[in-house]
């Protein structure tokens, strides 16, 4: 029995270096760097990193600004990758009629969340919650009918995300399937890689991967 072929018919990301294919592989071809100098705060003061900002995410087609904008920038960003990728794919048109699948590797996002909730004020960290998680709202926003799951990996979360779409579809559990994934550095996060003196200890902008010494977040 020969095994179903799988095929990558679409993108969407959300980075340093552009929000569409062509953007991102032209800035990097062109060796365009987005590090830059990060300042966060821990408790022993101030420190600065090299690090990568992600800009305000582009509104997805169908969404109003205001709407869009009301999100965590982390829904934004997951949502306009999930829309371009159904978009950039022909299959936006088609969601009602096929078994589309979702798998997110967002293995930071309650991190994120709680860091958020506490900054304003919130106890989330110690309490039971109803917010709703990112798989979810993605899901429901997009009208997805297939199965779903996140899978947290660290930075492998990505390939471990394509690698169970593959399997979806090649089962017949899926006829479309979106997959991907980012770690999401939070500053708690980054405060305890600085601890660790796990971070790059340049500070210079635009310092690249090979002369970091370090991990740049």
């Amino acid at each position: 029995m020969t095994t179903p072929r799988v095929w990558i018919t679409g993108a969407g990301l959300a980075t340093s270096l552009g929000f569409d294919l062509a953007t991102f592989s032209r800035n990097l071809l062109d060796g365009r760097s987005p590090v830059q100098v990060v300042v966060d705060q821990n408790r022993d003061g101030e420190f600065r990193s090299p690090g990568c900002l992600l800009p305000a995410c582009p509104v997805p087609h169908g969404w109003s600004e205001e709407a869009f904008r009301k999100l965590s920038r982390v829904q934004q960003a997951t949502l306009f990758c999930c829309s371009a990728a159904l978009a950039h794919s022909g299959w936006d048109s088609h969601v009602d009629q096929t078994r589309i699948g979702i798998v997110l590797g967002v293995g930071g996002e309650w991190i994120h969340y709680w860091e958020d909730n506490a900054v304003h004020g919130g106890d989330a960290l110690y309490t039971s919650n109803e917010a709703e998680s990112l798989l979810s709202l993605t899901q429901q926003r997009l009208g997805l009918r297939g199965p779903s799951t996140t899978i947290a990996a660290a930075c492998a979360s990505g390939n471990y995300s394509l690698a169970l779409a593959r399997s979806w579809i090649q089962r017949g559990l899926v006829d479309v399937c979106i997959a991907g994934g980012s770690e999401l550095v939070t500053p708690v996060c980054r405060a305890a890689f600085h601890n660790l003196r796990a971070l790059s200890r340049r500070s210079e902008e635009h310092t690249s991967e090979l002369q970091s010494r370090g991990l740049i977040s």
